[in-house]
């Protein structure tokens, strides 16, 4: 099955021309979605030969730079099922953990896969560490679904659930929380597999914004538990005879 890389990418620094390369030469096909970067780093984006390369005219967000990616691969690839891979481009991806996430993805066609990391390394940041734990039990408690880590960027899936991918709201960081909510919430089975936990610099190449985009991702989780809430309130109220169907069943 072919697979294809999806590195969103805004104001990145060189690692990232090395990144495509050593990709590329292990067969994977990389498309790298330029989020508003700008032209002081054309001359990056100018040496990612052999990529795809699709640009924003304007920063969107992460979730928007994958949306376009999706719709790239829904678009050139309509007759054909792919494997796909996300990933960062800040360095925190090995070639070797991205290649091991695509190939059990175009095995495990059903499933989300995830790249997951260990957080209790001496060289991951406190903010990491601690923002993890905190987000991995309000997820447990909203969704029912325990997972190793929520933050992951380096995913895996099949492209038959490319159009679910782009149903799902969000244009920044919360969007992959969101995609972890609605596939709890749909019964849709995770694969964790373990990745390389990179910290380069005290990860300070992300443009992850700690107030700013955690309170998206949690007012994301929050609204998300809510609705289930309501939602569960008004068929055991509007339709009480299913449940107790159910139930004498």
């Amino acid at each position: 099955m072919k697979t294809i890389v999806i590195i969103p990418s805004y104001e990145p620094e060189e690692k990232l021309i090395p990144l495509t390369q050593q990709l590329i030469a292990k067969d994977l096909e990389v498309v790298v979605v330029d989020d508003g970067s700008g032209e002081k780093y054309l001359p990056i984006f100018n040496q990612l030969t052999g990529s795809t390369v699709l640009t924003h005219p304007e920063n969107k967000g992460k979730g928007e730079g994958l949306k376009t990616a999706y719709r790239y691969i829904k678009e050139t690839y309509a007759n054909e099922e792919v494997a796909i891979v996300t990933a960062d481009s800040d360095g925190q991806h090995s070639p070797e953990d991205i290649v091991c996430i695509a190939t059990r993805a175009s095995l495990d066609k059903d499933s989300l896969v995830l790249g997951v990391r260990n957080f209790d390394g001496t060289h991951v940041p406190l903010r990491s560490r601690v923002g993890n734990k905190i987000t991995l039990k309000i997820f447990e408690l909203t969704s029912g679904t325990k997972i190793s880590d929520t933050q992951t960027g380096l995913r895996g899936f099949s492209s038959a659930h490319l159009e679910k991918m782009l149903e799902i709201s969000g244009s920044r960081f919360e969007y992959e929380m969101n995609v972890l909510m609605v596939w709890a919430k749909e019964k849709r089975p995770f694969c964790e597999l373990e990745i390389q936990t990179i910290y380069e610099n005290k990860n300070e190449g992300s443009h992850f914004n700690p107030l700013r985009d955690s309170f998206r991702i949690y007012k994301e989780i929050f609204q998300f538990a809510l609705s289930s809430i309501l939602s569960f309130f008004l068929d055991y109220t509007v339709y009480p005879s299913r449940f107790l169907s159910e139930y004498h069943s």
